[in-house]
């Protein structure tokens, strides 16, 4: 198991990861160009051999954007620390511990777990998970690639359940930030089964929509920021007959 140290360590990598990212317009030196790279593309390479006999194969690399991916590990960071007991005391230490670098200082190591820092990530993380779910939609509908638009679904659901984890583990206190972050992890688990139905991944489809379903369970019906409707859980409902029909 990790160590607390080595856990503490990795929060500086996880904020980081958090920053703002600049848009092509925005790029205005070399550096700009490789930070561009580095920040907005993600992963998802199929074997090479793919490329000559156009085999219908899932790539075996995939790993999303540093937008989603950021605030994926640094939500997931807060949810262990919290559990170990170690958020709170993190603003009483008097000295670095000793696994952070020491170009980090006290006050900037602080910072990064104080209330107003973390309310601010959890806006911003909860921002992109709505622009995840976006960019699904648009590899779908305009571009028509469905297994890009299954993996941008599937990981912004991933970054759904980070952000509820670390709501559970804190007792509701940043409930207000994360407003609406269950039902759109009901919302991008219900897309990805759909498209995993249409690309004939249909384990994964019933995975997925089988989530949905269960989840939806234990929200509102209406009237709340994350209340999923009765369409909703029917047209998920109707994945789950539909992956299973097709596994039989």
């Amino acid at each position: 198991m990790i160590s607390d140290d080595d856990l503490l360590s990795l929060l500086r990598i996880g904020s980081g990861a958090c920053r703002p990212v600049k848009t092509m317009d925005q790029i205005r030196s070399e550096a700009d160009q490789y930070l561009y790279i580095e920040n907005a593309f993600g992963l998802y390479r199929k074997p090479m051999f793919a490329v000559f006999t156009e085999d219908d194969v899932d790539s075996p690399l995939q790993v999303a954007e540093e937008p989603a991916m950021g605030p994926t590990t640094q939500a997931r960071l807060l949810t262990l620390l919290s559990q170990r007991g170690l958020l709170p005391k993190i603003n009483k230490l008097t000295k670095l511990p000793p696994a952070i670098s020491s170009r980090t200082t006290l006050a900037q190591f602080k910072k990064i777990v104080s209330p107003d820092t973390i309310q601010g990530g959890l806006v911003l993380a909860k921002q992109r998970l709505t622009k995840r779910r976006e960019l699904g939609h648009k590899r779908f509908r305009i571009d028509g690639e469905m297994d890009f638009a299954m993996q941008a679904y599937s990981t912004a659901a991933e970054l759904a359940v980070s952000l509820i984890m670390f709501d559970h583990v804190a007792d509701g206190g940043y409930k207000n930030q994360l407003e609406g972050v269950r039902r759109e992890l009901v919302l991008c688990l219900g897309n990805a089964a759909e498209m995993g139905l249409g690309h004939e991944k249909y384990e994964r489809a019933l995975y997925y929509a089988l989530a949905a379903v269960e989840y939806a369970e234990n929200l509102p019906l209406d009237a709340d920021a994350d209340a999923v409707d009765a369409t909703i859980r029917e047209k998920n409902r109707r994945r789950v007959v539909r992956a299973r029909d097709a596994l039989k």
